[in-house]
């Protein structure tokens, strides 16, 4: 594909899918882990997201690719998707400067955002509790029912804003565990990445740079 083509979206959603693991990686490595929880965030099956993963690999020879999973040959009786116990998606190891060649890559292919980005500074923020709505301004986001996100927002904006909330207090609320029931390991992460995942939600519908939430030494601010 020449510069000047316009990418499908199911290659758009890739590179949007690799910058997010690429933003919220737990050091500063440059092997990312794709999960199928990843596939339902970026609204992609995994049929159309292993063709284009390799296609991105043939418009940008920098990544490597590693580990794809194949449900066809290695889950013939459909073991893992009957248990749900999936395994990792793929491995994708990204250059240094991959943010900065992201950029690059989305300008000669035309990927193209609007040309002045938004602020919420200023804009109406609210979460209807009962909906499981997310409202910005003008924009409105339906987050799915008791699932991950739904529930984060549930215990952020059920504090002032700019209220500094640590991780154990929202997995509590979320999981019905109690503290001494809490693993450092198992339930701090997906607090970080359900974190990540609204901010980039955020962010890719309204063209903003803006957090809604920000994650500082184990704790979640909401900032608007």
């Amino acid at each position: 594909m020449n510069a000047g083509n316009i990418l499908s979206k199911d290659l758009e959603k890739v590179l949007d899918l690799l910058e997010y693991r690429f933003e919220i990686r737990s050091n500063n490595g440059q092997q990312l882990s794709l999960e199928f929880e990843d596939l339902r965030r970026a609204d992609i099956e995994v049929e159309p997201f292993a063709i284009a993963l390799h296609h991105l690999k043939e418009l940008m020879p920098q990544i490597k690719i590693k580990n794809v999973f194949d449900f066809v040959n290695e889950d013939p009786s459909n073991v893992y998707q009957e248990t749900g116990t999936m395994p990792t998606l793929a491995e994708v190891i990204v250059p240094v400067g991959f943010k900065d060649l992201l950029q690059k890559f989305r300008k000669d292919h035309n990927i193209t955002t609007e040309s002045r980005k938004k602020t919420l500074t200023g804009m109406q923020v609210s979460f209807d509790t009962r909906s499981s709505v997310l409202a910005i301004g003008d924009f409105t986001c339906q987050l799915p029912p008791t699932m991950n996100e739904d529930q984060l927002c549930r215990v952020l904006f059920s504090h002032d804003k700019g209220k500094v909330i640590d991780w154990s207090e929202i997995a509590m609320q979320t999981s019905g565990l109690t503290f001494e029931q809490l693993d450092l390991k198992k339930h701090k992460r997906p607090i970080q990445d359900t974190m990540y995942a609204v901010n980039q939600r955020v962010k890719k519908n309204l063209n903003t740079d803006d957090n809604l939430f920000s994650w500082e030494k184990n704790t979640i601010r909401r900032n608007f």
